[in-house]
């Protein structure tokens, strides 16, 4: 069977959306995202996907960050058990070619600022309460 005529008009619009330049500005939010988050180095943005999760250890602070950044107006959903397993939860960020530079940046911010980059940097270390 083929597929619905909607799903392949969607599917050919959004290959002409997906030009050079979109890809280029897409990867250099994810990239400016990286380094503003302290993943990595600017020039080795070593994410090979405009998902970029951050590992913060417990469900009950996964549901916390992703509160404290909903009210802060981010939409960052949890992932946590079953998706993922248990005392790996994580905050999913999408970044696209949609986003603009100082939203990124306020983002990072707001992930510094809610304690969510301490936490994620406790919980590689295997420290603290999570």
């Amino acid at each position: 069977t083929a597929l619905p005529l909607p799903a392949v008009a969607a599917a050919d619009a959004a290959l002409a959306l997906a030009t050079p330049q979109r890809r280029a500005q897409l990867w250099a939010r994810v990239c400016a995202f990286e380094a503003a988050i302290g993943s990595a180095p600017r020039q080795a943005c070593g994410w090979r996907s405009p998902i970029v999760p951050i590992e913060v250890g417990s469900e009950a602070a996964a549901l916390e960050a992703a509160a404290r950044l909903q009210r802060s107006g981010f939409f960052v959903p949890a992932i946590r058990p079953p998706t993922v397993p248990e005392g790996t939860s994580r905050l999913r960020v999408v970044v696209t070619a949609g986003h603009e530079e100082e939203e990124v940046a306020e983002l990072a911010r707001a992930l510094s600022e809610s304690g969510v980059l301490r936490l994620r940097d406790a919980h590689a270390r295997g420290e603290g309460e999570y």
